[in-house]
């Protein structure tokens, strides 16, 4: 019977259940019939719908409050700044357009929305035009400058949920230059200024209207990025109802009901359901059958009364307060400043106090010496200090820097997170007291070395116990044994900081960053990885020699810990025994502790049209989790499209607009994403394509292939093999290191030609002031052409990028105190003869070198020939080698082989030539696919270097035979050289350092009248000497060199291919060329280049960093470079040097149009409409600037018969 009962309970339970169900059934199916019973309108359209809030509130904020006087000061000045200014306001005006239909329209497609942004950015490089074509007005740069990097801003509609801090960023980038504007036009513009060319008539202007139209245009996109903050709650995606169907014309039209109501409680977003409340069950009409035949429904109910609304903020503290700096008496207020940069506090004296409150995100520079500093309460804020009486006091103040230049006695920091102290060597005695802090870390200089800092802990793990009945409290000891001690630092700065690629990681949960290009590397051409550093740290990107400079480049971050026995001292261990050993918190999924990469690698293209390449990291085995191994997980899609950003924006960058499907896992301990590599803030947001039906995606297991052990613990170089079959179209490939950062590299489509870059001489030489090269906005002087290159690569993404030598300047080798000893020797028989000890082969037995060139070894390795056979040359030339194979090639001969056979090495571009007579390793020279109609050839000439040979006959042989195995296809080799091979030559300055009866020379050796620098230090030979004998033009490689010339021409000929060889090493810009002679002195008739294939060029590129020669020497070089050669007439070739630089980065003539005595770069890209191959040599238009000039040469395609 309860069973019974059970049953029937339950089966009345369901048939209620069924009745509400049915009833509001009902109900729905009456209010359609409703809606749809309505005669349709015959007459006059319905009225349109009112613009909504977000609309009107743009317009008179925007357009009428800024837009319009911003437009109205430009019509004053007049000229290109208003013709620029004018196509500003069409861009607001169709951002205007875009916001109102957005409020009225349901969301579109992705490719709807695509084409609606269309005219934004078409009108974005409209700006960006102006701005190149008015280039030579000089005087107005910095106007066009500020429009160009501020309109972008306008992209804010693409970015979700917070478009604010992107508006904030582009905001940022426009001060720069409206700052600038500010400085030049304070005061009424004098026409003796020196205003000059078509516009001189209106450049007589007073300077309060240019610096009203810069203000002007900074308050405009102010109010963009409040509207910006706004648009999180109303959104400007479009998100509305649709719009209304077109009107019928059968049947009069009923009134219709204003609709402005709902558009505008539609727009309230978040607030409009403020007011809801919990509905009790007694109110529910599908549970009330009562409620819904009454029609209405009770506004409250007795049980549930509404809870008391939250108390309004009193008025006071509802405004924002507006900063402030004044000084009452002795004491400084600065108070309330948010997102400023350059605050100043000048006419300090020694008794001041300065009291900085309320301020976030602001940099503040105190000039002077005063008597104490106090942050308080104050957030991301960074002060610059010169030198204090009492002390420096910080409260509740997270996330802070700061720097004391001078002297300081004392440093109190009180609650208070993630802060940085910079240190002066003359603050070293100070005394640091902290309460109730975490993650604080303190940058010491380190000692002899000028601009690098090591940075140290401050200690926050305390061990407190009872002795005797008293309280004593020590830091803990595994706390005081950190991985990173100083022993590993003073190592590390000379070792990994020099052969990282990247700057390494930024905080202990995130990886190191690599720029999105992909390379090979060679004994000159180094394999290099551009950097993309967060934007909230670095402006622009610090590559390669600034991490020689920043400890935090490679070692891992403040707090962390090492355990367990000593990894060195152990037996040999697995990688994964290694990392159980030694332990540490993960940090990754699973943990990595990165010191180096990930470094890229390209390799080739097969014949199956599948891209070869690869990755390699280098981990901290102390940290690292290896159960499972690393992986490398890759994505691409063949038919997405690549973006790129507005023309000239100098933080933007190439992306694909492949959205990540596993962009879930990317995130840190507080959910939300990291940010994005480089600074980049594209006009797209990467989410608007889905992936189409070819998505692909892989993970890339990786293979340890070395370990490197030595006091500082054990490290393992992890790489992974990559393989991509090309696709219809160029494609970004993303990929992520244990899930980790999501970085991207771009390849060719199957049947495009690879666009390319080429640089050298990554580096400053020795006695050189690196700051003389920095420009504004500009943090190091390696810095401006790597920044002029990366927005190159914005604007059109490079596939590949060629390093042509001295990527690494480790002259500092000889300042090593292991060698010291071993310089102070004083004969060149007492060095020839001088052992090797545990000392000197521990120091060189370390990764610091990872390409081979002079600059990368020591200064003039590789002759005489008596001191490359003293013990510690060649266990110098044997490490060298060795670490430029593993960490450019990413190669180890215990693993790859050194088999010559074709195909047989695991890089399938790798040429293995001849054996070094200095070295114990055979050259590897690469032979790679650039493209269908193009290859390039880089030719090993340090390996097997000698006074008198630069490449054994062997090497040529296997080369020679590679080549001439080329498809027909192919058009275009290019040959990398490390030295030029078409170059102005300087026999008689040779034979006069050779001289033994030189009398600089003999002085020079005897250390006399102060010309010790004049000869090295090895065997007292004159310095200049060894880079003489260098050069293919030098007499002891003539003979060698002019046989490798013919050789070139006769594949040349057999196989139809225009040849063309690129170089670096001397310093300054050229090009050299071989033609055909013209017999009969001259007065025959010339070649035509397309027809004549002994016709080639020799680009010379070289420094993107280092300073060009002295005004002299190129003075000299210019002289020489239009002398006759006949040293190859009797092979029926010419030779001399093409005056591609017959005017100045300004524009003014040059006598000497041969050389270019300035900082450069090269990009290449082939014409597939002419098949002319384009070199175009960007020179530095002023030292330090970051702005390049164009100079192009053009290689012919081959059209002899």
């Amino acid at each position: 019977m309860a069973t019974n009962a059970q049953g029937l309970n339950s089966l009345a339970t369901i048939i209620k259940r069924l009745e509400a169900a049915t009833s509001r059934l009902e109900d729905i199916a009456l209010a359609q019939n409703s809606a749809t019973n309505h005669p349709q309108c015959t007459c006059t359209p319905a009225p349109p719908v009112e613009d909504s809030q977000s609309v009107k509130a743009f317009d008179e904020l925007v357009i009428t409050g800024k837009l319009e006087p911003f437009l109205k000061v430009a019509g004053e000045i007049g000229g290109p700044v208003k013709e620029q200014s004018d196509i500003v306001g069409n861009l607001f005006q169709n951002l205007r357009g875009l916001i109102q239909c957005a409020a009225a329209s349901a969301k579109p497609s992705d490719a709807t929305f695509m084409s609606m942004l269309g005219p934004l950015q078409s009108q974005i490089t409209a700006v960006n035009s102006v701005k190149d074509k008015y280039r030579k007005e000089r005087e107005l740069g910095n106007h066009f400058s500020t429009l160009s990097e501020g309109v972008p801003a306008v992209g804010w509609v693409t970015v979700s949920p917070k478009p604010a801090p992107y508006v904030g960023d582009m905001r940022d980038s426009a001060t720069f230059y409206a700052n600038r504007v500010l400085k030049d036009f304070k005061d009424k513009y004098d026409m003796k200024s020196g205003c000059c060319g078509p516009f001189s008539d209106w450049c007589v202007l007073q300077g309060s209207e240019h610096a009203e139209w810069a203000r002007g245009f900074l308050a405009l996109l102010d109010e963009l990025k409040k509207r910006g903050t706004a648009a999180t709650a109303t959104s400007a995606t479009p998100a509305g109802v649709p719009p209304p169907p077109p009107p019928a014309t059968s049947a009069p039209a009923p009134a219709v009901p204003d609709t402005s109501a709902v558009f505008a409680q539609i727009n309230q977003g978040a607030d409009i359901t403020k007011g809801l409340r919990k509905v009790n069950k007694d109110e529910m009409t599908h549970k009330n059958p009562a409620l819904r035949a009454s029609g209405t429904v009770p506004t409250t109910s007795g049980a549930g009364a509404r809870r008391p609304s939250k108390p309004a903020k009193p008025a006071a503290l509802q405004t924002k307060k507006p900063p402030k700096m004044e000084l009452s008496g002795n004491k400084w207020s600065i108070e309330n400043y948010e997102n400023e940069s350059g605050v100043v506090v000048e006419n300090t004296e020694i008794s001041h106090a300065i009291n900085v409150f309320n301020c976030k995100n602001t940099t503040i520079q105190i000039k002077g010496k005063v008597n104490g500093v106090v942050l308080f309460n104050c957030k991301k804020t960074s002060v610059l200090i010169e030198s204090l009486v009492a002390g420096l006091s910080i409260t509740s103040s997270p996330s802070f820097t700061v720097q004391i230049t001078g002297v300081s006695p004392t440093i109190q920091i009180d609650n208070s997170d993630s802060g940085q102290i910079y240190l002066s060597k003359e603050c070293l005695g100070v005394e640091i007291i902290t309460a109730k802090c975490s993650a604080i870390n303190v940058s010491i200089p380190e000692e002899g070395e000028e601009g690098v800092f090591v940075e140290k802990a401050v200690p926050e793990m305390l061990r407190t116990t009872v002795q005797n009945g008293k309280l004593v409290t020590n830091i803990r000891k595994d706390y005081l044994d950190p991985l990173l001690h100083a022993k590993f630092h003073q190592e590390s700065r000379k070792t990994w900081m020099k052969l990282a690629i990247t700057r390494g990681g930024e905080q202990q949960s995130k990886m190191p960053i690599t720029r999105n290009i992909h390379k090979w590397g060679d004994f000159k051409h180094k394999a290099k990885c551009l950097t993309r550093k967060y934007k909230e740290m670095y402006r622009y990107p610090h590559i390669i020699h600034r991490a020689a400079s920043q400890s935090q480049a490679i070692v891992p971050q403040h707090g962390y810990t090492l355990s367990g026995p000593s990894p060195y001292s152990a037996p040999p261990l697995s990688a994964v025994e290694r990392s159980n050993a030694l332990g540490g918190p993960p940090r990754m999924d699973p943990h990595l502790q990165m010191m180096c990469g990930p470094l890229l690698r390209y390799d080739t293209v097969d014949d199956h049209g599948i891209w070869h390449g690869a990755a390699m990291v280098v981990t901290a085995d102390a940290g690292s989790q290896y159960d499972p191994h690393p992986i490398l997980h890759l994505e691409w899609d063949p038919l997405r499209p690549v973006h790129t950003s507005a023309h000239g924006h100098q933080r933007g960058r190439s992306l694909s607009s492949m959205p990540s499907p596993i962009s879930a896992v990317s995130t840190n301990g507080s959910g939300v994403p990291p940010p994005v590599p480089y600074p980049s803030e594209p006009a797209i947001a990467s989410q608007q394509y889905p992936p189409s039906h070819i998505y692909q995606q892989t993970d890339i297991p990786g293979h340890e292939i070395w370990v490197y052990r030595g006091s500082a613990g054990s490290f393992t170089f992890w790489r992974f093999l990559i393989q991509i079959p090309l696709g219809p179209n160029e494609m970004g490939v993303r990929y992520r290191l244990n899930m980790g950062q999501e970085l991207e590299f771009f390849i060719p489509g199957q049947n495009q030609n690879m666009r390319w870059a080429a640089h050298s001489c990554n580096g400053f030489s020795a006695g050189v002031n690196q700051d003389d090269f920095r420009g504004p906005g500009h943090a190091t002087g390696y810095d401006p052409l790597w920044k002029d290159l990366l927005d190159k690569h914005a604007e059109r993404p490079f596939h590949a990028l060629v390093g042509g030598g001295d990527q690494l300047y480790c002259d500092a080798m000889m300042r090593e105190p292991e060698l010291q000893p071993y310089i102070a020797l004083k004969t060149p028989k007492e060095k020839v003869s001088a052992p090797l000890t545990d000392d000197v082969a521990f120091a060189i037995d370390r990764p610091m070198v990872n390409m081979l060139d002079d600059h990368d070894l020591i200064d003039g390795f590789g002759n005489p020939d008596d001191l490359q056979l003293s013990p510690i040359f060649r266990h110098i030339g044997s490490r060298g080698y060795f670490f430029y194979l593993l960490f450019q090639c990413f190669t180890v001969a215990e693993v790859d082989g050194i088999d010559p056979k074709p195909g047989a090495h695991t890089f399938k571009s790798t040429i293995i030539g001849g054996d070094g007579p200095w070295i114990p390793s055979p050259g590897h020279s690469i032979l790679t696919y650039l493209g269908p109609q193009m290859r390039m050839l880089l030719l090993d000439c340090r390996a097997e270097r000698k006074k008198e040979l630069v490449c054994s006959q062997i090497t040529y042989e296997r080369i020679f035979w590679h080549l001439h195995q080329l498809p027909q296809q192919v058009e275009h080799v290019i040959i990398q050289l490390g030295i030029p091979i078409a170059y102005p030559r300087m026999n008689f300055l040779e034979t006069a350092l050779e001289s033994k009866l030189n009398p600089f020379t003999a002085l020079a050796q005897k250390g006399s009248l102060g010309l010790s620098g004049f000869v090295n230090k090895f065997n007292k030979d004159p310095e200049l000497l060894d880079d003489l004998n260098d050069h293919w033009t030098a007499k002891s490689h003539k003979r060698e060199r002019n046989w490798f010339v013919e050789q070139v021409q006769a594949l040349a000929k057999a196989k139809r291919i225009r040849v063309t060889f690129l170089s670096g090493d001397v310093h300054c810009a050229a090009v050299g060329y071989f033609k055909t002679l013209v017999r009969g002195g001259g007065k025959g008739h010339a070649l035509d280049p397309l027809a004549d294939h002994r016709y080639m060029l020799n680009v010379v590129t070289s420094a993107i960093v280092n300073t060009p020669p002295p005004v002299g020497v190129l003075t000299m070089v210019g002289m020489l470079a239009d002398r006759p050669h006949k040293t190859m007439h009797y092979c029926d070739t010419d030779e001399s040097m093409i005056p591609l630089f017959r005017t100045d980065t300004d524009g003014t003539p040059l006598k000497q149009p041969y050389i270019m005595g300035r900082r450069n770069y090269t990009s290449v890209e082939l014409d597939d409409q002419t098949g002319n191959l384009n070199f175009d040599i960007r020179i530095e238009r002023v030292k330090g600037s970051g702005d390049t000039v164009s100079y192009p040469v053009i290689a012919p395609p081959p059209r002899w018969v």
